[in-house]
């Protein structure tokens, strides 16, 4: 399974082969793992992901798991981006 991180637009894309190797890379990214998700009404895919303080996600599911900074979801998550 496929894992992004995006962050703001100037900022590079990690991706990850698995929840194990997100977990392992997380300190060399500044990322607190805060958890497992554990939602029962979420994609099967998307339980057991880790969860991280820095980060909003898991989302998606299927082939790809996606998480964004928090700054970048604000600004994804307007409805103009602009973060507004």
């Amino acid at each position: 399974m496929k894992i992004m991180v995006v962050g703001m637009p100037s900022e590079p894309i990690h991706e990850f082969a698995s929840g194990e190797d997100m977990v392992a890379a997380a300190p060399a990214h500044g990322w607190t793992l805060t958890g497992y998700e554990d939602m029962p009404h979420l994609n099967e895919a998307l339980r057991g992901m880790p969860k991280f303080m820095e980060l909003h996600g898991p989302a998606g599911g299927g082939d790809s798991v996606r998480y964004e900074t928090w700054e970048a979801n604000n600004l994804y998550s307007s409805k103009n981006g602009t973060g507004v």
